[in-house]
């Protein structure tokens, strides 16, 4: 089992708000 996760950044302020979390 692996936990990966994914951040969707916005590269214009740097930020990475969102985030998914993948358990497969």
């Amino acid at each position: 089992m692996t936990v990966i996760i994914f951040f969707e950044c916005q590269i214009e302020v740097l930020v990475c708000a969102n985030w998914k979390l993948f358990i497969v």
